[in-house]
């Protein structure tokens, strides 16, 4: 395998490496966008000498004989789990690798389920290489004292299935020696019956300068409330850096509302954890697009 720099395989193993999906045309004739090419921040974990693990709990497939809503996808893990061990002279360094991406099927949007597959598929295999390239890189490499213990765990949750509409909540969680681990957190969220990525500019009919308002204001609301207590998670210039670290591709669709996701350490120390603010579709309906959410 090719060697990398460490620094560079670092941002390979926390970007989200989007690759272009084959276009397809819709019902409609229009082009299937790529996937969002965002880069998933890297948030480093508090200092601990064991690697910083991702959330256990993942979509539970539904038996094939259960009965079932007909307008929700199948989601099931797309799983590869492996063991390294590399061999040097003073101390064999030891990697654990888990990936698991969605695995989507639909009886009547098959080709767009087919589509979005093929991108998940090649997203595990670019995980899979930089965390085996890095490996490769630790053959020669002075560890420093940081010991040669390596992990990666990517993992998703299916936070909405409705409709031909799927959203996932993913965390990509690492350890790369040294005194802590790092956290990225991020989002997908498709319309099968397009074949088309959502982005925030296609979840609402305003515009990004209306809609970007109420969400903010919305959360400074709640922060303002949180705070008065004794334990308010926040840093105390919060509203400021609620300006500074909002992104508006940061969401997931849920049951009951969107929900706005914070990196760790972008609100509040790490005790915080990832902020998260559930904003109830009421409270938006009026400029969310009803092509991409049933409010009935």
């Amino acid at each position: 395998m090719k060697k990398l720099s460490l620094g560079k395989i670092s941002v390979l193993l926390l970007i989200s490496l989007f690759l272009i999906l084959s276009a397809c045309k819709t019902d409609e004739g229009e082009a299937t966008p790529s996937p969002s090419d965002t880069e998933p921040p890297v948030t480093e974990a508090p200092a601990t000498d064991e690697p910083t693990t991702s959330p256990t709990d993942t979509t539970t497939s539904p038996s094939p004989s259960a009965e079932r809503d007909k307008t929700m996808a199948i989601v099931q893990d797309n799983v590869i789990e492996k063991e390294y061990t590399i061999e040097r002279a003073d101390e064999d360094v030891v990697g654990h690798l888990y990936i698991a991406v969605p695995e989507i099927s639909h009886e009547e949007y098959a080709e767009s389920a087919e589509m979005l597959n093929e991108y998940f598929d090649s997203l595990k295999e670019k995980y899979r290489e930089g965390f085996e390239s890095e490996l490769d890189e630790l053959a020669d490499e002075e560890l420093y004292g940081f010991g040669a213990r390596r992990s990666m765990e990517l993992s998703f949750i299916t936070k909405y299935n409705k409709d031909g509409i799927v959203s996932f909540y993913i965390t990509v969680a690492s350890y790369q020696g040294g005194a802590h681990g790092s956290i990225a957190i991020m989002s997908e969220t498709f319309d099968l019956k397009e074949g088309t990525r959502i982005t925030a500019d296609t979840l609402f009919i305003a515009d990004e300068q209306t809609y970007t308002t109420r969400i903010k204001d919305y959360i400074l609301a709640e922060m303002d409330e949180r705070a008065q207590d004794d334990h308010s998670p926040y840093y105390e210039n919060y509203p400021e850096l609620l300006e500074a670290t909002y992104n508006k591709e940061n969401f997931v669709l849920t049951e009951d509302g969107l929900r706005v996701y914070f990196q760790v350490y972008d609100l509040a120390p790490y005790a915080g954890g990832s902020i998260q603010f559930d904003i109830p579709y009421s409270e938006i309906a009026d400029i969310l697009n009803p092509e991409n959410i049933d409010l009935d």
